[in-house]
Formats: structure tokens, C-alpha cells, sequence
């Protein structure tokens, strides 16, 4: 089964590349090490994805010497009407996740619900009730457009409980390609904000770089 998830996983993946209308966003920051001998510590973190339907995710951190990676890939797909089939590969310290979702979506007041259930590969197999909620706040603050975008997901059985949470502040600034400044593409200026506990709380905040793929 996590074969599948696997290849569902690249299949998705690959559709929506060709597709196009992706983003890329990226930070970076290098530190001194405390001590002159040891390498340099640094921290790269990536992220592409396309609306609600692709994210992949991607962290390398160097800290005192020790190396740590956190990377994660999630796709979802309409099968039918309003349901949905979605499925994720999530590594990280202490976290060995793959996830496969059948779910349904209720849209109501620009609110995006799924309910449904998820198979949950962590130590055992465990499947789990799934709740997710999504909003998008596009605001106009004098010449200085921003957007908002909220998520939430919870996995629960009688045994155990599952959550992660991200948060986008977006603010938009207009690159021009063009000296007579009549073609441009879109960047924004991204806080991206995580919190997640899947067997071990962790959160992140970052100051991110981020490019529409047209």
C-alpha cells in the first residue's frame, strides 16, 4: 500500500507540472558555527505548489554540525462530484508518515470542509476520522495587496490525535520583466507559519521568497 501511495503521489505530481500555475517560494540563512573548526550551519527550505491540489515541501538544516531534514509531498484528486482522493508522504525527526485520504467537500461562504477518513501509516496501520479546513483572505491595504491563507488538519482515532496547522501572510509585489515596464510577473513576500504534532510537536516560522510559474 505505501507503493501505491507512492506512484498515486508521482502521477499527481506530474499532471500538475505540466500544467503549469505553480508557485515556488524558497528562504535561506547561513550561521556562524560556535566553534571555528566546525562547518558553516545553514538552514534552505523549498516549496512548490498548485492551489489546493499539490505541495511539496523541503527542509535541510545544518546545526553544530549535525544535519536534519524535514521533506513532505501531498496530492489530491476530484473522483467524483465532491469527493476527493488525496494522499501524503511526510519525513521528518521522529515522524514517518504516509497518509491516504478518501474525503468529501463542503464549500460554503468561501470556507473549504473535508470530512472523511484517512489510512495512517505510522508505526501500525491506524485509520483515523479526517477533518481539514481551508480559507483564503485576499485584502487590499493601501498599494500593498496581501493574502491570507488558513489550514488546518486534524486526524483522530479513540487512541490517538493527530493535528498540523499552516498559516501564509502574502504580500504581493509586481516584478517588471520589461524596460517600458509593461510585462511583469507576480512575487510575494511569504511568513509561512507551521505547527504540527504527528507523535511529536514541532513548529517553524519563516520569512519566504515566492514566484508565480506561469
Amino acid at each position: 500500500m505505501k507503493k501505491l501511495i507512492l506512484v498515486f503521489l508521482l502521477v499527481t505530481s506530474t499532471c500538475y507540472l505540466m500544467a503549469g500555475g505553480m508557485s515556488f517560494a524558497f528562504s535561506e540563512s547561513i550561521r556562524n558555527p560556535q566553534l571555528e573548526s566546525d562547518p558553516v550551519d545553514y538552514q534552505i527550505t523549498t516549496q512548490f505548489k498548485f492551489n489546493d491540489a499539490l505541495d511539496v515541501y523541503y527542509l535541510q538544516e545544518r546545526t553544530n554540525g549535525l544535519n536534519e531534514r524535514e521533506y513532505w509531498i501531498y496530492g489530491q484528486v476530484p473522483v467524483y462530484r465532491d469527493f476527493y482522493v488525496a494522499g501524503k508522504r511526510h519525513y521528518a525527526k521522529q515522524v514517518d508518515l504516509y497518509l491516504l485520504d478518501l474525503k468529501y467537500r463542503i464549500e460554503k461562504d468561501g470556507w473549504g470542509t473535508y470530512l472523511g477518513m484517512t489510512n495512517c501509516w505510522d508505526t501500525k496501520y491506524h485509520p483515523k476520522l479526517l477533518f481539514e479546513e481551508r480559507k483564503s483572505f485576499n485584502l487590499d491595504f493601501f498599494i500593498c495587496p496581501f493574502e491570507l491563507n488558513l489550514y488546518t488538519k486534524l486526524l483522530s482515532d479513540i487512541k490517538e490525535f493527530y493535528h498540523e496547522e499552516q498559516v501564509e501572510l502574502k504580500f504581493k509585489l509586481i516584478v517588471p520583466t520589461a524596460l517600458k515596464m509593461n510585462k511583469y510577473f507576480n512575487a510575494y513576500v511569504k511568513l509561512f507559519i507551521l505547527s504540527k504534532d504527528y507523535g511529536m510537536y514541532r513548529w517553524q516560522q519563516k520569512l519566504m521568497i515566492e514566484f508565480e510559474l506561469k
